[in-house]
């Protein structure tokens, strides 16, 4: 990551999102000394809760529908996450903040919208979800945001792209706030501060999970038609293999929302490095790079 010298801001939507999107991108700044913020938009209050035996949830099953509870438990497997992906690496390290916990502290509280789909495959939020994230003020969110990147000036802020990731409605709005925040924070006319225009980097499929005909069949319903390649020349792929450790650590992290996680024997490039599962039980495969679109 040296030709990319300067700070990281990642921004995402629930904890566990850093890990599974740019958990490699995230690691390897690190490793080169570089200092790397997480910015999380919710606190994953209305995820679905895995509480197998032998694991950090066992017996924890009525976490899932307690919202202030999960919500306290998800907050502390990020903070465990973040940790493993720093590693032992020397440097500023990686550090993590909620949104509706930066300026103004206005006591604002951003929720995890959760989702459903319809009969025709729209996912929409769960309709209970009045002070959901997807429906917070769009501008207040942005705002808060353009004031961190000016405050810590990073070279790069990485995130999904438009679909975000696969569809879930509180991805949708982090691209949305973070490309708001970014036309905010370039903008000399806005606000307080020095205009800063850092490069944004959007989370894409690689060209082997976007292959239908491939070995690696995208597995969320809600992706599937969504999916996409992109030009190959906009594009950049970080290598998984070297921060492979951390990436398995910190997924380890995330024990109500992830499963199974473990290293794959293999050496021979275009082989998954590991492997996990989510709540529906279906193994994905760790592929061996990250890809990124840089964006214009």
């Amino acid at each position: 990551m040296n030709e990319h010298a300067g700070a990281l801001l990642a921004v995402h939507a629930h904890p566990d999102d850093e890990t599974l999107f740019t958990g490699a991108l995230i690691a390897s700044w690190a490793a080169a000394g570089q200092q790397v913020t997480v910015v999380t938009c919710t606190r994953g209050e209305r995820g679905e809760v895995i509480a197998l035996p032998g694991t950090a949830t066992q017996g924890r099953a009525d976490l899932e529908g307690d919202h202030s509870g999960l919500a306290r438990w998800r907050t502390q497997e990020l903070a465990a996450a973040l940790a493993a992906l720093q590693g032992t690496c020397p440097g500023p390290g990686v550090s993590g903040v909620f949104l509706d916990r930066l300026p103004p502290d206005d006591g604002a509280r951003y929720r995890d919208s959760g989702y459903h789909l319809r009969e025709d495959g729209e996912v929409l939020p769960e309709p209970d979800g009045k002070d959901s994230f997807c429906q917070a003020d769009l501008e207040e969110s942005a705002g808060r945001l353009a004031r961190l990147i000016r405050e810590l000036r990073p070279a790069v802020v990485a995130t999904y792209e438009w679909t975000g990731g696969y569809g879930h409605p509180d991805h949708l709005r982090v691209h949305e706030v973070t490309v708001r925040a970014l036309e905010f924070s370039a903008d000399p006319a806005w606000g307080t501060g020095e205009a800063w225009k850092p490069a944004l980097w959007q989370r894409v499929p690689s060209a082997q999970e976007a292959d239908p005909a491939g070995p690696w069949t995208p597995i969320r319903p809600m992706q599937t038609e969504r999916i996409r390649v992109w030009p190959a020349e906009l594009c950049l792929e970080v290598p998984v293999r070297p921060v492979i450790e951390q990436m398995l650590a910190a997924l380890r992290c995330h024990a109500s929302q992830v499963q199974g996680v473990h290293r794959a024997a293999t050496r021979h490039p275009g082989d998954a490095l590991g492997w996990y599962a989510l709540s529906n039980n279906l193994v994905t495969p760790i592929l061996d790079v990250e890809t990124y679109y840089l964006a214009p």
